[in-house]
């Protein structure tokens, strides 16, 4: 299992999630921790990263934009299997 660290920060407030991967398309867990309520994008909803490693960088800047919120994204570690679809063409 593979484990990122994300955290996002503004003025007066602060969260953590930690995301744990086991298929690269998407995480298994995503547990928050501070202040997420504080971090609402434009849908009024709270910031959700429930999305594959490959945009992880890309979703969270997107949504840090729209809380107007830095972020930092940390690895910490493991292994994380590859997603593929196989097609079979006939």
């Amino acid at each position: 299992m593979k484990t990122i660290l994300v955290t996002v920060t503004k003025e007066g407030a602060q969260a953590t999630c930690k995301l744990v991967y086991r298929w690269t398309c998407e995480p298994v867990s995503q547990t928050w921790a501070g202040n997420h309520k504080a971090f609402t994008l434009r849908s009024g909803r709270p910031m959700n990263l429930n999305c594959s490693m490959d945009y992880l960088e890309r979703d969270v800047k997107f949504q840090a934009d729209q809380c107007a919120a830095t972020f930092k994204i940390e690895d910490l570690g493991g292994e994380a299997e590859m997603w593929m679809d196989n097609v079979i063409l006939e």
